[in-house]
């Protein structure tokens, strides 16, 4: 178990229990081990305060469980050095080893600062580089698409129940590698073709559209 540390009054309190707690000597049984939980520190820390408060008082002296500890402690802390950062190119940010070792920090410090909110991770998607024409030419195709409705004076979108969409996806018949789960005395399989550059392929086309319905509401006309 590791917590924060200790602060001088937590430690005093801490003595001051123990001693009210004890009898003959030590501690009730089981006592340290609550006061571990208590203040989420191992039970050796809680020993360690023992042992020292009742060297104090078996001397005569005032308690005094001050920390040891000098100064700043704790894990040292790096601040996000913005002008490296922006001065590294995307090239290099790709990973956290690569961009730790670009801005001399370590992978851990990287992963630190996400978890930190200082820095973000963002997967960046490829866009088509549109010209000014291929813009124009969606616009009219969405443009195309919308139909006055003069009861509601409004525009609205076509049904589309007479447009097919088609579209085709192609298969490899193998995969170059194939995964499978053998009996311990089966023998490996052997797969091999001419050439792995010109595995055959087979084509799937699909069609999409909305089905339609005459004025009575029945179905004549559906892609199966």
């Amino acid at each position: 178990m590791r917590g924060p540390n200790l602060t001088n009054d937590e430690r005093h309190r801490i003595g001051c229990y123990l001693f009210v707690n004890s009898s003959n000597g030590k501690p009730i049984r089981g006592y340290m081990n609550i006061l571990a939980v208590k203040y989420q520190v191992d039970r050796r820390t809680i020993f360690d305060i023992w042992r020292v408060a009742k060297r104090q008082r078996e001397h005569g002296e005032m308690l005094q469980l001050n920390s040891k500890l000098k100064g700043k402690t704790g894990r040292p802390t790096f601040e996000v050095p913005v002008e490296r950062i922006l001065a590294t190119s995307l090239g290099d940010r790709g990973s956290m080893k690569i961009f730790g070792a670009t801005i001399r920090v370590s992978p851990g410090t990287i992963f630190n600062w996400v978890k930190q909110g200082k820095i973000r991770s963002h997967t960046s998607g490829l866009h088509p580089a549109l010209t000014e024409e291929n813009k124009f030419q969606r616009l009219y195709f969405s443009l195309s698409k919308l139909s006055y409705d003069r009861i509601s004076c409004s525009l609205k979108f076509k049904d589309m129940s007479n447009i097919i969409h088609i579209d085709e996806k192609w298969f490899y018949i193998i995969e170059d590698q194939a995964k499978f789960f053998l009996l311990m005395e089966e023998d490996t399989p052997y797969r091999a073709c001419k050439s792995k550059s010109f595995i055959t392929k087979v084509m799937f086309m699909a069609a999409v559209s909305r089905p339609i319905y005459d004025g009575n509401c029945n179905l004549f006309f559906m892609i199966r």
